[in-house]
């Protein structure tokens, strides 16, 4: 009777236990349930998620991601955590018209999904729609859009986000930008896309290009249209401290009244194919401001029509076939040093004491330091260094 006894005090014991910390710890996770990403800073996305419910919170974040920008305030980040099978990726077209910020975890894979009777004018797989759309874009691998007009990313309506550190890839247009739209393109990576970036009428308002490495926009089978940056149809550009390499044209002016600011990039091997040139004013009343470049081993280096206006002042030119035609303003420009790279996968020039101070005495060109301009990707107010 008494060790009877004992055990109704044990199991009554432990039953208080349990109505007093499990049923806290289950109305704990049903508040959790209950509440919204949009009480914190974040807004979760995990595709792997196989719970029945989802509100954004880490616990129970959305599978897909525009489920996630759909719920997302302005200001808040939308984090898209990789999925755990390293093949699988995010199959999604995205529109973005509010200020979010959308980061990926660095492995965070997207390609493009559409639906039947999608339109085929745009068919982009993020897409940022109008002047509220001034967030951001980081941490993903975006690739193959590469058919009936597909892009990566699109700009439009006068949409100005952020588009940094991410791997752009096997696209028709990586970027591409019009109505109005000006966002700045940094430290991104744009490999075998047949137009890294395709600018179609910014009007006043200057995309800003900077610290990306562009390589690879080249096509055996179509090299005459292939190129790294297209300036269209009265775009405006500036063009900073970027790194271009085996492209058939690293910057092409195709369309009349566009303006490029040009500086302290690294051009290296560009010349796949007989038209292969850096920068081609192909269209009137073109402006390229060249100055603070490193110019190497390419097939043809500025190419510009009668109607063109070039500016090529304190770059540094070798082993390249043509330097530049007649039509091009040119003063103070180097020919007698050769840049030292670590390897052909990335072009990090090593002897960059040999280009230094040697840019544009202007102080709209100082280094960060405050010194007189380097050639190439070290030098110029824009630089990481």
């Amino acid at each position: 009777m008494v060790k009877h006894r004992f055990i109704l005090i044990l199991l009554s014991a432990f039953l208080a236990v349990f109505l007093l910390y499990g049923c806290g710890q289950i109305q704990e996770l049903e508040a959790v349930k209950d509440s919204k990403a949009t009480d914190g800073p974040t807004v979760f996305v995990d595709a792997d998620f196989e719970g029945t419910e989802s509100n954004g919170t880490q616990q129970f974040p959305y599978t897909t991601i525009q489920a996630a920008i759909d719920a997302a305030r302005s200001g808040q980040t939308v984090f898209v955590k990789s999925m755990v099978d390293p093949l699988s990726v995010y199959k999604e077209r995205l529109i973005i018209n509010k200020n979010v910020n959308l980061q990926g975890d660095g492995n965070t894979k997207i390609e493009v999904e559409l639906a039947a009777g999608d339109p085929v004018l745009i068919r982009g797989m993020i897409i940022f729609d109008g002047a509220e759309a001034c967030g951001s874009i980081s941490g993903f691998e975006i690739s193959h859009s590469d058919f009936n007009d597909g892009s990566g990313i699109i700009c439009k309506n006068g949409a100005a986000p952020n588009i940094h550190g991410n791997k752009i890839w096997s696209n028709l247009n990586g970027v591409l930008i019009m109505y109005g739209a000006h966002p700045t393109i940094e430290n991104n990576n744009f490999d075998d896309n047949e137009y890294a970036v395709y600018i179609n009428g910014s009007a006043e308002n200057y995309t800003n290009i900077y610290n990306n490495k562009i390589m690879n926009s080249r096509d055996p089978l179509d090299f005459e249209n292939w190129s790294a940056i297209v300036m269209d149809s009265g775009s405006r550009a500036n063009i900073c401290n970027n790194t271009f390499f085996q492209n058939t044209r690293a910057i092409y002016f195709c369309q009349s009244n566009s303006i490029g600011n040009i500086n302290n990039n690294i051009f290296v091997d560009n010349r796949a194919g007989s038209f292969s040139t850096v920068c081609y004013l192909a269209s009137s009343r073109c402006t390229a401001n060249i100055y603070n470049n490193i110019f190497d081993n390419n097939k043809k280096g500025i190419v510009a029509s009668a109607t063109g206006t070039v500016y090529l002042h304190y770059n540094s030119f070798s082993r390249n076939d043509t330097d530049y035609n007649s039509f091009v303003t040119n003063t103070s420009n180097i020919f007698a040093i050769i840049p030292q790279y670590t390897d052909t996968m990335n072009y990090t020039v090593t002897n960059i004491s040999a280009f230094a101070e040697k840019g544009s005495p202007s102080s709209n060109f100082n280094d960060r330091n405050g010194s007189r301009c380097d050639l190439g990707v070290f030098g110029g107010p824009n630089s990481l260094n």
